[in-house]
């Protein structure tokens, strides 16, 4: 009788450490979970911020390109006024 007391008890023990291992496991797991909403949170924030900086490098290279087409065509104006002669 002695012994199943002692064993009762013990038992009784290891399952209450067990329910509190699993409560600390749980509100850490649920902290995890919050970091990761964050860091997806984030990672969208960068995905927007990627996709408008893709679209003004876009704006910025036409500009370019159509300031060379300008550029270019004003130098071959420049040419042919002055009787140099190009070949496109």
């Amino acid at each position: 009788m002695m012994k199943e007391k002692f064993l009762i008890d013990q038992l009784t023990t290891t399952n209450a450490n067990l329910v509190d291992q699993i409560g600390r496991m749980q509100t850490h797991i649920e902290g995890l979970w919050e970091e990761v909403g964050f860091k997806n949170e984030k990672i969208n924030d960068l995905h927007f911020e990627k996709a408008e900086l893709n679209e003004k490098f876009k704006e910025l290279y036409k500009k370019l390109y159509e300031m060379e087409v300008r550029k270019s065509s004003a130098e071959k104006s420049m040419t042919e006024f002055f009787g140099d002669r190009t070949d496109n």
